[in-house]
């Protein structure tokens, strides 16, 4: 991998990564998920994996649906069905023109919207179905979805001492960021835009320890559009940062 012929990858170039390497990356649109894991820098000579300065890359796990793309077809009322294919991650996020939708647990739920959200989804795994409510009265084909089929973007698992700076990092089932396992210790995630998901940061284990999540812009478009009763009446996850038996902090 060089300036002018860069590997095509995050998954291949960080596989290569060793103690004091530095991965500089373009801008673009990297669908790739699960990234970074058992790296191992050293504590004075850490793994540098960095935008390239000038540089916007973005690390997306979903599937786009654009506006008139005529993927839709009308089921009932405002009720709308496409098939999506689901990768064996799950589906765990939709988004309507980067705002949240509801996730309901099943058809009828969605058909009679008990939480009163509006703009919501549910998805069938048996048929690889998405049906959605605009919540808008327009139809889906007058919005841009983006449809989450990876779970993790960032995962640290087992990683020591690699520094991530400098994504966007958007649109995944569970989360953008997971720092977890045993010794994964000494990473630092720092200047990141982090949104699209049903949680932002996780930190999980007791032999996870000594990480940084600093100065991160973590955002969520979409919650404050539903209703008080909707957000504490559910247990759809809408955590910024969680820290699960990962020490204090």
């Amino acid at each position: 991998g060089s300036e002018s012929n860069p590997f095509k990858t995050l998954t291949h170039a960080s596989s290569l990564l060793t103690a004091g390497d530095t991965l500089l990356v373009k801008s673009g649109i990297y669908h790739e998920g699960s990234l970074f894991r058992y790296r191992k820098g050293e504590p004075d000579n850490p793994i540098l994996i960095a935008a390239a300065p000038g540089d916007k890359p973005i690390i997306d796990g979903s599937v786009e649906i654009a506006p008139d793309s005529a993927a839709w077809e009308q089921v009932e009322d405002d009720i709308y069905v496409t098939t999506i294919r689901d990768t064996g991650e799950g589906i765990g996020y939709v988004a309507q023109d980067g705002y949240r939708c509801w996730m309901y647990g099943s058809l009828d739920d969605l058909r009679n919207d008990p939480l009163e959200t509006r703009r919501a989804w549910f998805f069938d795994g048996n048929g690889n179905k998405l049906y959605v409510r605009t919540g808008t009265g327009r139809v889906p084909d007058s919005h841009t979805y983006n449809v989450a089929k990876l779970s993790y973007g960032v995962y640290l698992e087992g990683s020591r001492f690699c520094i991530v700076r400098g994504f966007e990092i958007r649109y995944f089932s569970n989360v953008p960021v997971r720092i977890s396992g045993p010794n994964t210790q000494g990473n630092v995630v720092i200047d990141n835009v982090i949104h699209g998901a049903p949680g932002a940061v996780f930190l999980k284990g007791t032999d996870t320890f000594d990480n940084a999540v600093w100065r991160n812009e973590i955002y969520e478009l979409g919650l404050t559009d539903f209703s008080w009763h909707a957000i504490k009446g559910s247990s759809y996850a809408r955590q910024g940062i969680m820290s699960y038996s990962a020490g204090r902090g």
